[in-house]
């Protein structure tokens, strides 16, 4: 028999669904296939952030550069694609990669911090099933069998490490999650006044959304990837999913 609410709900969860409920300090609270690897979509973004950070904090990099995005490189989905500046800082282009999730400035970023530095920052981490492996909308390359991964459990992993000041500059990155813009599948069934800090990611037949949702000052972390399911449904399991983890939440600090 279910215990509490979110294990009645993932009981109907559809396709290949894994999930992840920690406190600040990484204690799981609620858990389901939270080690199931599956393509990591921008969520991935996150990790590409904090290397980032890392290069910046080492003196290689500074957030105030002047990156050059010439126009053969601007993709159509993106905002930037369609800007007609060709210069951006790295700052900038590091927030239009977390808060639009524009693609355009990811793959400008990952050319900048590399693949490989990336990688071994995940492992460092212990971040077992996340790899990056390909540029955003690199289809050709997903044929070719490279694919970027990660799994809940990596994802919380990572943002256990943000929110406890553990990777260099923090407060840049959680400023940059603080004000994320694609928001639904966080927000739609929580409360107006609940602060989250996350980072979503879809591709076909996959939603994800990781990231912490605040019980007043008290951060959780909440990571859930929906895989081999149309993505409207995806979609709408992940939003519901997440007003039934603040349920939980909020019943729990009752008790």
């Amino acid at each position: 028999m279910p215990k509490n609410i979110l294990e009645e709900f993932f009981q109907s969860a559809p396709g290949r669904t894994g999930a992840i409920l920690t406190d600040s300090e990484g204690m799981a609270i609620f858990e389901v296939n939270a080690n199931m690897k599956s393509p990591s979509a921008s969520t991935i973004k996150t990790l590409i952030m904090a290397e980032t950070a890392r290069q910046i904090e080492a003196g290689t990099l500074s957030e105030n550069m002047i990156l050059s995005i010439p126009e053969d490189d601007k993709l159509e989905d993106s905002i930037l694609g369609l800007l007609g500046a060709q210069e951006y800082t790295l700052d900038d282009l590091v927030t239009m990669m977390i808060i639009i999730s524009d693609n355009t400035a990811t793959n400008a970023i990952i050319d900048l911090v590399t693949m490989e530095k990336v990688n071994s920052l995940a492992r460092q981490l212990g971040m077992n099933e996340t790899s990056l492996q390909r540029k955003m909308l690199d289809w050709e390359a997903v044929k070719q069998g490279r694919q970027n991964y990660t799994s809940p459990h990596d994802l919380a992993t990572l943002f256990r490490n943000i929110i406890n000041n553990k990777l260099p500059m923090c407060d840049w990155m959680m400023w940059k999650l603080l004000h994320q813009k694609h928001s639904a599948k966080f927000t739609a069934h929580l409360p107006e006044n609940v602060r989250t800090a996350h980072k979503p990611g879809s591709i076909d037949r996959l939603e994800a959304d990781s990231g912490v949702i605040y019980l007043g000052n008290e951060p959780f972390i909440w990571c859930v990837i929906v895989d081999d399911v149309p993505n409207r449904e995806g979609e709408e399991f992940i939003s519901r999913a997440t007003g039934a983890c603040y349920e939980f939440l909020t019943s729990r600090s009752r008790k």
